[in-house]
């Protein structure tokens, strides 16, 4: 548990943007934050639900890869950071805001466990989408979806807390 009562708590989620698949963990400098990390990566791997040391996660290079966790953590003193992402996943057909069977009640059960093992105050919420729901079909409903994603947010980390909502720009 972490019991340091300045910490700030960072929630990142979304999809293969926030996972960072494409981000080489050998590129990393050697002197990187060691910031409090809670990962999940849906049917990928995770930190064993529990918080570790901020670390590459396996996967896409020899030494893994990493998302915005490192920038997070370098940018905001005393930074405990909670990801959960899932590559090309969309709002409407995997997240599916308000649902029960979809990501985004697992990304709730899964903040709740993470909340409980830490002492680290709701900071802020960053969202990292991607273009999954700029498809026929799904993008009419973009605007209910991510409403009810940011009222379950809310009710979970404080109505006052700040989010950012971030977009993949080259798609």
């Amino acid at each position: 548990m972490i019991s340091r009562t300045d910490q700030k708590l960072i929630v990142s989620t979304a999809e293969s943007n926030a996972v960072g698949y494409r981000s080489d963990a050998g590129l990393l400098p050697a002197n990187t934050p060691k910031a409090p990390f809670w990962w999940d990566e849906p049917g990928q791997s995770n930190s064993g639900m529990k918080w570790v040391n901020l670390s590459p996660q396996p996967g896409s290079f020899e030494k893994g890869h990493f998302g915005p966790e490192y920038g997070i953590s370098e940018a905001i003193e005393n930074a405990s950071v909670f990801k959960f992402a899932s590559g090309s996943t969309s709002l409407a057909k995997d997240w599916k805001p308000g649902a029960s069977d979809g990501l985004m009640q697992q990304f709730l059960d899964e903040l709740d466990a993470a909340m409980k093992a830490t002492s680290a105050r709701p900071y802020c919420f960053i969202l990292v989408q991607g273009e999954s729901d700029a498809q026929p079909g799904i993008v009419d409903d973009y605007r209910d979806n991510i409403s009810t994603l940011i009222r379950l947010v809310r009710g979970k980390l404080g109505a006052n807390i700040p989010i950012v909502l971030s977009v993949d720009e080259l798609h």
